[in-house]
């Protein structure tokens, strides 16, 4: 389903009409704009995210559906303060999408029990040699 049908599905006509359209006199949304803020927000996913908007994630939808509402409040100028102030949150909840990982690999990597008996070996990468690269990394063995 497009990012402008889940739009017009949560937020009725009479509060997309005035965002969509320069003049007052207008009865009916704008497509054409509604469908450039959706648009613009599937670029921010791609930008900020580094991946593609999709339209069956529940948590995409959700941020996305704010997103085109922000969108279209700073670009017709109404409520300038409390369209920042959407836009800002939506970018937030946006880059919080970032700092999900999703649990789906197809690594063949298993992996390794740092426990083998009663001594623990560290992972080769807790070793000296790479405190450099690790900042407040913990001083690895030797």
């Amino acid at each position: 389903m497009p990012l402008t049908t889940h739009v017009t599905d949560r937020y009725g006509s009479r509060y997309l009409v005035p965002l969509t359209n320069d003049s007052s006199a207008a009865t009916t949304v704008d497509a054409a704009r509604l469908a450039l803020a959706a648009d613009d927000v599937e670029g921010d996913f791609t930008t900020v995210l580094g991946r593609d908007y999709v339209d069956t994630n529940g948590g995409d939808v959700s941020v996305a559906v704010q997103g085109v509402i922000g969108k279209l409040i700073l670009y017709m100028g109404q409520h300038v303060q409390s369209g920042t102030d959407m836009h800002e949150a939506y970018l937030r909840r946006l880059r919080g999408l970032r700092s999900r990982v999703i649990p789906d690999s197809s690594s063949l990597m298993t992996p390794v029990d740092e426990l083998r008996g009663k001594s623990t070996i560290p992972p080769r990468f807790d070793d000296a040699e790479f405190d450099a690269y690790l900042p407040n990394s913990p001083q690895g063995g030797s």
